[in-house]
């Protein structure tokens, strides 16, 4: 992703491997890189201004959004006391009301990862490094299944990873 947060859509979909944020992200809460990727292709597919409005444990995509756009979508459902997910990794709007942190600034894809990989790490804490804590990121009802889509995900960036050299 460009410096920039108020590009647009990266050309590249799969800008964040290997990128400096997840690397960054993932060595400061010692979580594996990989698993943040996976989880990020999973929640967005790499989009940094995918919000989701969450009604009846599922979640609603909105757009694709400008920044722009997101921005407007974010502060009108932070206004009106929704059950959100933002950016890239769909970082959910409890956290942001228990931390008191405007949900704009999770709309900076690097903010977002740095949130992503914090709260993966409570779960890794509370359920050690297993599928249970990898399943229990984005809250859903259905650990098993969300943990499958990490796990498929996880298989589908090893081949863009083979593709540019990086997998060892």
């Amino acid at each position: 992703m460009p410096d920039s947060v108020g590009a647009e859509m990266p050309p590249d979909r799969f800008w964040y491997v290997n990128h400096s944020c997840v690397v960054a992200a993932a060595n400061r809460y010692a979580v594996t890189v990989q698993i943040l990727e996976a989880i990020i292709l999973v929640e967005s597919e790499g989009d940094p201004h995918a919000v989701n409005v969450n009604r009846d444990g599922k979640g609603d995509r909105r757009g694709p959004l400008s920044l722009k756009q997101a921005k407007a979508l974010v502060a009108e459902l932070w206004k009106t006391g929704a059950n959100f997910d933002v950016g890239i990794a769909q970082i959910n709007s409890v956290h942001m009301r228990h931390y008191k942190i405007d949900p704009v600034h999770f709309l900076d894809p690097c903010i977002n990862i740095q949130w992503a990989a914090f709260v993966l790490r409570q779960k890794i804490n509370e359920y050690q490094e297993t599928w249970t804590a990898v399943g229990r990121y984005n809250g859903s009802r259905n650990i098993a299944g969300y943990s499958w889509k990490v796990y498929r995900a996880l298989e589908r960036l090893a081949g863009i990873r083979r593709a540019r050299g990086l997998l060892r």
